[in-house]
């Protein structure tokens, strides 16, 4: 497994590191990208739902294929907790110094915005 490290560092002022990727829905009209599931890493929010469309969360056990396109958390939500776990493991794996999204070209960083064009919030219907 990849070094917990990181190049996605939290700035000064953020406090989202590779130990503390926190969901939610963001959305950029600019570029017609509607609502969708996104992680905070740094001071950028990482789209999902691009990881999900390229293979990358392939093997997270019962994940809903294109749940992370969604407008909500619902579908994410409602999955057994060892979803979660393989999905937040293969994040972690990711985003490592050393991952995927570093070793290769698969998914660069332009897939991540920044946090104060694309501010993240909690979007679920209950």
């Amino acid at each position: 497994m990849a070094s917990t490290d990181s190049c996605w560092a939290a700035g000064p002022d953020g406090d989202f590191s590779i130990k503390n990727l926190p969901y939610g829905i963001f959305s950029v009209p600019a570029r017609g990208l509607g609502p969708r599931c996104g992680v905070a890493i740094g001071d950028s929010v990482l789209d999902l739902s691009v990881l999900d469309s390229v293979g990358l969360l392939v093997g997270c056990p019962n994940l809903p294929l294109g749940c992370f396109a969604e407008p909500t958390l619902n579908s994410y939500m409602a999955t057994p907790r060892a979803t979660w776990k393989a999905v937040r493991a293969r994040l972690i794996e990711l985003l490592s110094a050393g991952g995927a999204m570093f070793s290769s070209n698969v998914l660069p960083k332009t897939h991540a915005r920044r946090c104060t064009s694309s501010p993240l919030s909690l979007n679920p219907r209950i």
